[in-house]
Protein backbone atom coordinates (compact mmCIF):
# COMPACT_ATOMS: atom_id res chain seq x y z
CA UNK A 1 0.00 0.00 0.00
CA UNK A 2 1.55 3.35 -1.04
CA UNK A 3 2.44 5.81 1.67
CA UNK A 4 0.87 9.19 1.10
CA UNK A 5 2.57 11.93 3.09
CA UNK A 6 1.11 15.40 3.01
CA UNK A 7 3.94 17.92 3.28
CA UNK A 8 1.67 20.23 5.23
CA UNK A 9 1.54 17.62 7.99
CA UNK A 10 5.16 18.39 8.92
CA UNK A 11 4.15 21.98 9.71
CA UNK A 12 0.75 21.30 11.24
CA UNK A 13 -0.17 22.30 14.78
CA UNK A 14 -0.94 18.69 15.70
CA UNK A 15 2.54 17.63 14.69
CA UNK A 16 4.39 20.50 16.39
CA UNK A 17 2.10 21.33 19.33
CA UNK A 18 4.36 19.67 21.91
CA UNK A 19 7.42 21.59 20.79
CA UNK A 20 8.61 24.82 22.33
CA UNK A 21 8.54 27.89 20.10
CA UNK A 22 12.32 27.65 19.57
CA UNK A 23 12.20 23.93 18.70
CA UNK A 24 9.23 24.52 16.41
CA UNK A 25 11.22 27.13 14.51
CA UNK A 26 14.22 24.81 14.36
CA UNK A 27 12.01 21.99 13.06
CA UNK A 28 10.62 24.13 10.25
CA UNK A 29 14.17 25.09 9.26
CA UNK A 30 15.20 21.42 9.27
CA UNK A 31 12.35 20.37 6.96
CA UNK A 32 12.89 23.30 4.57
CA UNK A 33 16.62 22.67 4.39
CA UNK A 34 16.08 18.95 3.79
CA UNK A 35 13.77 19.73 0.88
CA UNK A 36 16.20 22.26 -0.57
CA UNK A 37 19.21 19.94 -0.20
CA UNK A 38 17.27 17.06 -1.77
CA UNK A 39 16.33 19.24 -4.75
CA UNK A 40 19.93 20.47 -5.12
CA UNK A 41 21.25 16.90 -4.95
CA UNK A 42 18.70 15.80 -7.54
CA UNK A 43 19.94 18.49 -9.92
CA UNK A 44 23.56 17.47 -9.40
CA UNK A 45 22.70 13.84 -10.15
CA UNK A 46 20.72 14.73 -13.26
CA UNK A 47 22.74 17.57 -14.77
CA UNK A 48 26.28 17.21 -13.43
CA UNK A 49 26.60 13.43 -13.66
CA UNK A 50 27.28 13.15 -9.93
CA UNK A 51 26.85 9.82 -8.14
CA UNK A 52 24.87 9.86 -4.92
CA UNK A 53 26.99 9.74 -1.80
CA UNK A 54 25.08 9.47 1.49
CA UNK A 55 27.93 10.82 3.63
CA UNK A 56 28.41 13.85 1.38
CA UNK A 57 24.67 14.54 1.35
CA UNK A 58 24.51 14.28 5.14
CA UNK A 59 27.37 16.76 5.52
CA UNK A 60 25.77 19.10 2.98
CA UNK A 61 22.46 19.03 4.87
CA UNK A 62 24.03 19.61 8.30
CA UNK A 63 26.10 22.56 7.07
CA UNK A 64 23.09 24.09 5.31
CA UNK A 65 20.86 23.54 8.34
CA UNK A 66 23.38 25.04 10.75
CA UNK A 67 23.93 28.02 8.45
CA UNK A 68 20.19 28.72 8.37
CA UNK A 69 19.69 28.23 12.09
CA UNK A 70 22.58 30.56 12.93
CA UNK A 71 20.64 33.37 11.25
CA UNK A 72 18.13 33.25 14.11
CA UNK A 73 19.95 31.64 17.03
CA UNK A 74 23.20 32.83 18.52
CA UNK A 75 26.24 30.52 18.88
CA UNK A 76 26.22 28.97 22.33
CA UNK A 77 27.43 25.73 23.86
CA UNK A 78 25.90 24.28 27.00
CA UNK A 79 25.05 20.84 28.32
CA UNK A 80 21.71 22.22 29.42
CA UNK A 81 20.69 23.04 25.84
CA UNK A 82 18.28 20.64 24.12
CA UNK A 83 20.20 17.98 22.16
CA UNK A 84 19.16 19.41 18.80
CA UNK A 85 20.56 22.84 19.70
CA UNK A 86 23.64 21.41 21.39
CA UNK A 87 24.43 19.46 18.21
CA UNK A 88 24.40 22.70 16.23
CA UNK A 89 26.26 24.68 18.90
CA UNK A 90 23.37 27.14 19.26
CA UNK A 91 21.22 28.47 22.07
CA UNK A 92 17.40 28.35 21.98
CA UNK A 93 17.29 31.27 24.41
CA UNK A 94 19.53 33.76 22.63
CA UNK A 95 17.84 34.56 19.36
CA UNK A 96 19.00 37.42 17.20
CA UNK A 97 17.38 39.39 14.43
CA UNK A 98 18.75 38.48 11.00
CA UNK A 99 20.97 40.94 9.16
CA UNK A 100 20.53 41.44 5.44
CA UNK A 101 23.77 42.19 3.59
CA UNK A 102 23.47 43.38 -0.02
CA UNK A 103 26.04 41.70 -2.28
CA UNK A 104 26.85 42.50 -5.90
CA UNK A 105 29.78 42.11 -8.28
CA UNK A 106 31.51 45.35 -9.29
CA UNK A 107 33.83 46.03 -12.20
CA UNK A 108 37.44 47.06 -11.51
CA UNK A 109 38.84 50.55 -11.86
CA UNK A 110 40.31 51.81 -15.12
CA UNK A 111 43.46 49.93 -16.23
CA UNK A 112 42.75 47.08 -13.80
CA UNK A 113 41.74 43.50 -14.61
CA UNK A 114 39.53 41.67 -12.13
CA UNK A 115 39.65 37.91 -11.72
CA UNK A 116 37.16 36.02 -9.58
CA UNK A 117 38.21 32.55 -8.47
CA UNK A 118 36.60 29.65 -6.65
CA UNK A 119 37.17 26.01 -5.79
CA UNK A 120 34.81 23.05 -5.66
CA UNK A 121 35.11 19.83 -3.67
CA UNK A 122 32.77 17.00 -4.65
CA UNK A 123 34.11 13.94 -2.86
CA UNK A 124 37.40 12.66 -1.43
CA UNK A 125 40.19 13.45 -3.91
CA UNK A 126 37.85 14.93 -6.53
CA UNK A 127 37.66 18.68 -6.88
CA UNK A 128 37.76 21.48 -9.37
CA UNK A 129 38.58 25.14 -9.66
CA UNK A 130 37.81 28.01 -11.98
CA UNK A 131 38.23 31.70 -12.59
CA UNK A 132 37.02 34.49 -14.87
CA UNK A 133 38.79 37.66 -16.02
CA UNK A 134 36.92 40.90 -16.78
CA UNK A 135 37.98 44.48 -17.49
CA UNK A 136 36.74 47.85 -16.29
CA UNK A 137 33.83 47.73 -18.76
CA UNK A 138 32.89 44.26 -17.49
CA UNK A 139 33.99 42.75 -20.81
CA UNK A 140 34.85 39.06 -20.80
CA UNK A 141 38.61 38.52 -21.19
CA UNK A 142 38.82 34.79 -20.57
CA UNK A 143 37.98 32.01 -18.13
CA UNK A 144 39.49 28.75 -16.98
CA UNK A 145 38.34 25.57 -15.26
CA UNK A 146 40.15 22.42 -14.25
CA UNK A 147 39.58 19.12 -12.49
CA UNK A 148 42.07 18.33 -9.72
CA UNK A 149 42.95 15.52 -7.37
CA UNK A 150 42.83 17.23 -3.95
CA UNK A 151 42.05 16.17 -0.35
CA UNK A 152 40.02 19.25 0.62
CA UNK A 153 38.11 22.29 -0.62
CA UNK A 154 40.82 24.75 0.44
CA UNK A 155 43.31 23.01 -1.86
CA UNK A 156 41.03 23.73 -4.80
CA UNK A 157 40.63 27.37 -3.70
CA UNK A 158 44.40 27.83 -3.49
CA UNK A 159 45.04 26.18 -6.87
CA UNK A 160 42.46 28.49 -8.45
CA UNK A 161 44.38 31.54 -7.21
CA UNK A 162 47.71 30.11 -8.39
CA UNK A 163 46.27 29.51 -11.86
CA UNK A 164 44.78 33.03 -11.97
CA UNK A 165 48.16 34.60 -11.22
CA UNK A 166 49.88 32.35 -13.75
CA UNK A 167 47.44 33.42 -16.48
CA UNK A 168 47.84 37.11 -15.56
CA UNK A 169 51.61 36.81 -15.94
CA UNK A 170 51.31 35.03 -19.30
CA UNK A 171 48.87 37.70 -20.54
CA UNK A 172 51.16 40.43 -19.17
CA UNK A 173 48.37 42.08 -17.21
CA UNK A 174 50.16 44.35 -14.79
CA UNK A 175 47.30 45.46 -12.51
CA UNK A 176 45.20 42.55 -11.28
CA UNK A 177 42.37 42.60 -8.77
CA UNK A 178 41.90 39.13 -7.33
CA UNK A 179 38.53 38.47 -5.69
CA UNK A 180 37.70 35.30 -3.77
CA UNK A 181 35.01 34.11 -1.37
CA UNK A 182 37.62 32.26 0.70
CA UNK A 183 38.77 34.18 3.76
CA UNK A 184 41.46 31.52 4.28
CA UNK A 185 43.10 32.33 0.96
CA UNK A 186 43.38 35.98 1.99
CA UNK A 187 44.91 34.90 5.30
CA UNK A 188 47.45 32.79 3.41
CA UNK A 189 48.54 35.85 1.45
CA UNK A 190 49.07 37.82 4.64
CA UNK A 191 50.57 34.91 6.60
CA UNK A 192 52.03 32.26 4.24
CA UNK A 193 53.19 30.15 7.19
CA UNK A 194 49.54 29.29 7.95
CA UNK A 195 49.03 27.38 4.72
CA UNK A 196 48.99 23.53 4.95
CA UNK A 197 52.41 22.02 4.40
CA UNK A 198 51.29 20.12 1.29
CA UNK A 199 50.62 23.45 -0.46
CA UNK A 200 53.45 25.50 0.98
CA UNK A 201 56.01 25.15 -1.82
CA UNK A 202 53.63 25.99 -4.68
CA UNK A 203 52.11 28.81 -2.62
CA UNK A 204 55.44 30.44 -1.82
CA UNK A 205 56.36 30.21 -5.50
CA UNK A 206 53.04 31.84 -6.37
CA UNK A 207 53.63 34.73 -3.98
CA UNK A 208 57.12 35.22 -5.43
CA UNK A 209 55.73 35.41 -8.97
CA UNK A 210 52.90 37.71 -7.89
CA UNK A 211 55.47 40.36 -6.99
CA UNK A 212 55.98 40.96 -10.70
CA UNK A 213 52.53 42.54 -10.94
CA UNK A 214 50.45 44.97 -8.91
CA UNK A 215 48.03 42.68 -7.10
CA UNK A 216 44.99 43.76 -5.12
CA UNK A 217 43.15 41.05 -3.15
CA UNK A 218 39.65 41.29 -1.68
CA UNK A 219 36.96 39.05 -0.26
CA UNK A 220 33.46 38.75 -1.69
CA UNK A 221 30.58 36.71 -0.32
CA UNK A 222 29.68 33.65 -2.37
CA UNK A 223 26.43 35.33 -3.48
CA UNK A 224 28.58 37.72 -5.52
CA UNK A 225 30.97 35.04 -6.78
CA UNK A 226 28.50 32.85 -8.64
CA UNK A 227 30.27 32.89 -12.02
CA UNK A 228 33.52 31.58 -10.53
CA UNK A 229 31.54 29.03 -8.51
CA UNK A 230 29.91 27.75 -11.71
CA UNK A 231 33.31 27.41 -13.36
CA UNK A 232 34.68 25.48 -10.37
CA UNK A 233 31.70 23.13 -10.48
CA UNK A 234 32.23 22.64 -14.20
CA UNK A 235 35.88 21.86 -13.59
CA UNK A 236 35.07 19.21 -10.99
CA UNK A 237 32.54 17.53 -13.30
CA UNK A 238 34.72 17.41 -16.43
CA UNK A 239 38.10 15.92 -17.17
CA UNK A 240 41.20 18.00 -17.82
CA UNK A 241 41.68 21.75 -18.03
CA UNK A 242 40.09 24.26 -20.36
CA UNK A 243 40.55 27.93 -21.26
CA UNK A 244 37.72 29.91 -22.86
CA UNK A 245 38.41 32.92 -25.08
CA UNK A 246 34.67 33.35 -25.70
CA UNK A 247 32.06 33.39 -22.95
CA UNK A 248 30.66 29.82 -22.65
CA UNK A 249 26.88 29.50 -22.92
CA UNK A 250 26.45 27.96 -19.46
CA UNK A 251 27.80 31.17 -17.90
CA UNK A 252 25.67 33.64 -19.85
CA UNK A 253 22.85 34.12 -17.33
CA UNK A 254 25.14 34.56 -14.33
CA UNK A 255 27.49 36.76 -16.33
CA UNK A 256 24.61 39.08 -17.28
CA UNK A 257 23.52 39.23 -13.64
CA UNK A 258 26.96 40.59 -12.73
CA UNK A 259 26.95 42.86 -15.78
CA UNK A 260 23.76 44.51 -14.54
CA UNK A 261 25.12 44.73 -10.96
CA UNK A 262 22.06 42.98 -9.62
CA UNK A 263 21.98 42.79 -5.84
CA UNK A 264 21.71 39.50 -3.96
CA UNK A 265 21.20 39.37 -0.21
CA UNK A 266 23.18 37.44 2.34
CA UNK A 267 21.48 36.67 5.65
CA UNK A 268 23.44 36.72 8.90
Amino acid sequence: MPLNVDLQMFFSHAFTSRLSSALKQLWIMAVCNLLWCTWTERNKLKFDGLNFNAQRFKQFFILSFKDSASIVFMPFSSRSSPPSFALLGLSPLRSSAPKFIPVSWTAPLTSWIKVNTDGSFRSPNIGGFGGIFRDTESNFLGAFASKVDVPSAIDAEVLAVIEAIRVALVKRWTHVWLETDSTLVIKYFNSPSLIPWRLRTVWLNCIHLARRITLHITHIYREGNTVADKLATYGAANEGSIWWMVLPSFLRTLFNTDLESRISYRFR
